[in-house]
């Protein structure tokens, strides 16, 4: 109908023809040059269009042509061509063509002879139609503007719209249901089937044959269950969480026009084991991925032994400023991201990560809570790697236990941590980076390298800055010996002026910032100026190569070594006489104590609390050489006593004059 271009006024209209201006209706009264006018059927008014503004209200979607109104039942109009059935496709483009013939032969007057010989012209092999539905056809398509949905058949409309069933046995069945198939354990047809026989043979007991109520086919509970609505179904079986990923839908997310301008990072557990330390431990290893959105090129990663933490995000994110040396030309990737989009995980919500990223001038971006699907290409790129890569690989554990069957992934695990950091390295970069991507309609190596000539990345003012930038932070105290970590002593001059300024502050505990990988130096922050102070470690090349790890492995060896020296110690120690070890313990510890004094601050003095009488005072009888005398002491060759120089005449002879 509409035969013209936008800016034009070729569009044709007839007399009488519907038109639907927003949500009023109007017919064409007559035409007049450029001039329509439309009476509206509401108030029978005639409303003065010029042409020109009937075309520019059509094209922004204000105007429909013709009249759906007079379908009756029919929501076709509202529905894409394309969704009906193959069947009724046919059906309406068979329709049309008939439709169109009789209509073009005989626009104003129709012939019943003359549409039976149209008819057969069309399609001689075809029986055709006859001349009472053509017309009734004919009026519904040109009502609807000759829109080929106006004649699709109603075929869903047909059949019985009353219910065959008693309405006390509808209750039955729609209660069992929901008691059994709708309930989280998800009970099958079959179950609530039985559940409704069971039910309705409890009803009849107490009624007479005549009045017993009928026990409906399985057919009919399945009927019943498939007319359910789909997410009302998820929703009671699977929970609210299942049905929204299965039914919610998903709209186009944030469009990235350049590299480095979203940034995709998440963790995963990668379906594959290694070896540790010679294969004295196998372990699955964890994967940390930073992916850039714009070109899907893997912009950074972090493979360790360890849960996810901080420590991972933090390596992920260095490796990705860094440019990856070993493969430059492959892999020529590095830069600070723009945005950085995570999920709702503990680390991506820790402060140390929130504050790394605004160092970093990355704005931090969190999907909403089990949606993951809001940052889709780093959940794909690990499945992809999963089948690629670690599923070909010895030591492999597959994605489920059912597809690993009987292979032992902890016997054939023989590629150590190391060499897997090695081959994640080659696989990006030389077969994902150069691989074809139908996301992107190019390689994600080329995708970065357009990107880039455009775009040039953003990277931090110095390089300098990123060792400290990335460094581990702790609280501890500084003393004059520097700062302790892992019993290596770090100090220097600047540190030393530090602590003098607040040796007065007893306890007081700075930031110290160490570099895991390097610990040859520290930082310590000045609370009074904020920056760092750096300090050095005192015996440089005894550590140098030495991580934080490594210490702490050191460490632990040197603890379980005390352990055992300590444990074989005791266990040598002889077992004579040591109650009088106990006690002369014991008798020395009391000696050092003052005597009790009365309220006016004298001493109490006595036969058994006088300088001169020794044995009185350890409250002990006998020679007191006797008492410490100790032969199974091997520090005590037996003859030790106690003379003035244990301290007791000088206490004594220091107290002060009771006159005083």
């Amino acid at each position: 109908m509409v035969q013209a271009k936008r800016n034009s006024t070729a569009l044709k209209f007839s007399v009488g023809e519907a038109i639907q201006i927003k949500k009023a209706h109007f017919k064409v009264h007559r035409l007049v040059g450029d001039e329509v006018y439309l009476e509206q059927e509401e108030t029978s008014h005639i409303k003065q269009f010029n042409m020109h503004d009937i075309i520019d209200l059509y094209f922004d979607g204000q105007i429909r042509l013709g009249e759906w109104r007079q379908v009756a039942g029919n929501d076709n109009w509202q529905r894409p061509f394309s969704s009906f059935t193959e069947r009724d496709q046919k059906a309406a483009l068979r329709t049309e063509a008939y439709l169109k013939a009789v209509h073009e032969a005989m626009p104003d007057k129709l012939n019943d002879r003359k549409i039976d010989v149209i008819v057969k012209s069309v399609n001689p092999a075809d029986k055709g139609m006859s001349s009472r539905q053509i017309r009734r056809w004919l009026v519904r398509w040109l009502n609807a503007g000759k829109d080929i949905k106006a004649v699709v058949p109603g075929n869903r409309f047909k059949g019985n719209r009353t219910e065959r069933h008693p309405s006390l046995l509808n209750d039955f069945i729609k209660e069992a249901i929901d008691e059994v198939y709708l309930d989280r354990t998800r009970g099958t047809v079959e179950a609530t089937y039985l559940y409704v026989r069971k039910w309705i043979k409890a009803y009849n007991k107490s009624l007479s044959d005549f009045e017993h109520m009928p026990i409906p086919s399985r057919s009919t509970l399945y009927k019943k269950i498939e007319k359910l609505d789909p997410y009302e179904k998820a929703l009671k079986r699977e929970g609210k969480e299942i049905a929204d990923k299965i039914f919610e839908p998903i709209f186009s997310m944030k469009r990235a026009t350049r590299p480095m301008q979203i940034v995709q990072v998440d963790h995963t557990k990668a379906d594959i084991m290694v070896t540790v330390k010679g294969k004295i431990t196998v372990q699955r290893v964890w994967l940390t991925l930073a992916i850039d959105q714009y070109s899907r090129v893997v912009v950074g990663f972090h493979l360790s032994l360890k849960d996810p933490s901080f420590n991972s995000l933090a390596s992920c994110l260095k490796h990705m400023i860094r440019p990856k040396t070993n493969y430059r030309k492959e892999w020529p990737c590095f830069g600070c991201a723009e945005e950085i989009l995570v999920d709702n995980g503990a680390d991506f919500h820790s402060t140390a990560f929130q504050d790394l990223c605004a160092t970093l001038g990355s704005n931090l971006r969190y999907c909403e809570a089990a949606r993951g699907r809001q940052k889709p290409h780093v959940e794909r790129f690990f499945k992809s790697l999963n089948h690629r890569l670690f599923h070909l690989l010895p030591g492999t554990t597959f994605e489920s236990p059912l597809k690993r069957g009987d292979y032992n992934s902890v016997e054939q695990a023989v590629i150590d941590f190391d060499s897997m950091v090695q081959i994640l390295e080659e696989h990006i970069a030389i077969d994902y980076n150069k691989k074809w991507h139908r996301g992107i309609n190019d390689s994600p190596l080329n995708a970065w390298n357009k990107g880039v000539e455009l775009y040039p990345v953003n990277v931090p003012s110095s390089v300098a800055d990123l060792d400290l930038i990335f460094a581990h932070s702790r609280k501890q105290v500084v003393s004059r010996q520097g700062v302790e970590i892992n019993c290596t002593h770090y100090n220097s001059n600047k540190l030393n002026d530090l602590y003098a300024r607040h040796v007065g502050e007893k306890g007081k505990k700075f930031v110290i910032k160490y570099n895991p990988d390097d610990m040859t130096k520290v930082w310590v922050q000045d609370p009074a100026s904020g920056l760092y102070i750096e300090a050095y470690c005192l015996d440089h090349d005894s550590i140098d190569g030495i991580t934080y790890d490594d210490q702490k492995r050191a460490m632990a060896q040197v603890q379980l070594q005390r352990k055992k020296v300590e444990e074989q110690y005791f266990d040598e120690l002889p077992t004579e006489n040591l109650s009088d070890k106990f006690k002369v313990g014991r008798l020395r510890e009391k000696s050092t104590r003052k005597p009790r004094r009365l309220p006016n601050d004298k001493a109490v003095l006595g036969p058994r609390n006088t300088p001169d009488n020794f044995d009185g005072f350890l409250g002990i009888d006998g020679p007191v050489e006797d008492v410490f005398e100790d032969p199974a002491d091997p520090y005590d060759d037996g003859s030790r006593v106690i003379t003035e120089d244990d301290g007791f005449e000088d206490f004594y002879l220091n107290q002060p004059d009771q006159d005083d």
